[in-house]
């Protein structure tokens, strides 16, 4: 096996911050050697106490969103080459690799030109999907994914996107998002309250785990459930999510069942 190489890796988000990109790449870089990862992201409260208990170091900055209207992430991107050129020279940084296509993969791509490095970019779907509908993002993309040493997409769905809009030159692979089972160690399941462990059990259950955002679709899960019912007249529909933290659609509540709501 061949000697990881020393990373730069650049986010505008990251934990303690809640998101499933978070969480993907703090569990990712729990695995690697503590003198093989530098992450540089933005400043967030309470962030000391989870930055010093991680092997890598991590760098806060001000990653300040200014740019012409509708693109704000130039500041962003900006800030990530300004900052990473610092460290990737006096850590002597092998690989920069990026969260995402863009404002990062942008830095990213910048930043490996410049100091004749390798790029690594990570695609989760939405980021792809949703902005390639614009020109400048599209154009920017494209030039990213073909700079690329390596583009690493979560799932065969998100490949597909990435080859299609790179070409057959461009270089994808999947890697599935995991999980820490040991998180769920300390889960008591005695803490689930009774009325809920009472209706999930002997029923199937459908689950949808994610932020209650249009995107997302639970609402056309619910849409859906008319016909799902009609051969699995008991099935339960749980949705799992985080408090929401800004506006989301209402959606008309004729679309539930009131006796599965």
């Amino acid at each position: 096996m061949s000697e990881l190489k020393k990373q730069l890796f650049l986010s505008e988000l990251y934990s303690p911050s809640i998101g499933g990109s978070c969480n993907l790449f703090d569990g990712r870089f729990k695995h690697y050697p503590p003198d093989t990862v530098i992450v540089l992201t933005r400043k967030v409260p309470a962030a000391a106490g989870y930055d010093e208990k991680q092997a890598y170091p991590i760098i806060r900055k001000n990653l300040p969103s200014k740019g012409p209207k509708g693109f704000e992430w130039f500041g962003v991107t900006a800030a990530l080459i300004r900052h990473g050129s610092i460290l990737a020279i006096k850590h002597k940084i092998q690989v920069i690799q990026c969260a995402r296509p863009l404002p990062e993969g942008v830095a990213g791509w910048i930043l490996s030109k410049i100091l004749r490095k390798k790029l690594v970019v990570n695609f989760h779907g939405e980021d792809i999907s949703v902005l390639q509908q614009y020109r400048v993002e599209r154009f920017l993309m494209k030039r990213v994914i073909r700079a690329a040493t390596l583009n690493i997409a979560n799932s065969t769905y998100t490949q597909s996107l990435v080859r299609n809009l790179g070409g057959a030159k461009a270089e994808v692979s999947t890697v599935f998002p995991g999980f820490d089972p040991n998180k769920f160690d300390s889960v008591d399941s005695k803490a689930i309250p009774d009325k809920v462990s009472r209706r999930l059990t002997g029923s199937p259950v459908l689950l949808t785990v994610g932020r209650l955002q249009d995107r997302k679709g639970q609402d056309q899960v619910i849409r859906a459930l008319r016909q799902v019912v009609k051969k699995f007249p008991d099935i339960l529909y749980v949705v799992i999510a985080p408090p929401p933290t800004g506006a989301i659609r209402n959606y008309p509540t004729s679309w539930l069942d009131s006796s599965r709501s």
